[in-house]
């Protein structure tokens, strides 16, 4: 499974045809701008322009579905410990 995980598979795709650095630049541009923001609607546009990406590139769900289970199962585990450690 690991190895499935890791693999790259070439598609034909306006995503996968930018080089290495130009996508490092972009997540860390799009990292930047969604830890240093507050307000919803940013968020909200960033979300939609994530969504417009992964369908460009022409990924499947399936090929990623244990990453994205793996992260939100962190999500929860951060909001319960959010929750319990809760100082109000």
């Amino acid at each position: 499974m690991a190895k499935e995980l890791l693999n790259y598979v070439d598609r034909k795709s306006p995503v996968h045809s930018l080089s290495g650095a130009t996508k490092l630049i972009l997540f860390i541009l799009y990292s930047t701008a969604a830890m240093l923001t507050y307000d919803t609607r940013v968020l909200v546009g960033l979300f939609m322009l994530s969504i417009a990406a992964f369908i460009i590139s022409k990924i499947k769900i399936q090929e990623v579905s244990f990453i994205l289970i793996f992260i939100l199962a962190f999500l929860l585990l951060n909001n319960i410990a959010i929750y319990l450690f809760d100082d109000v």
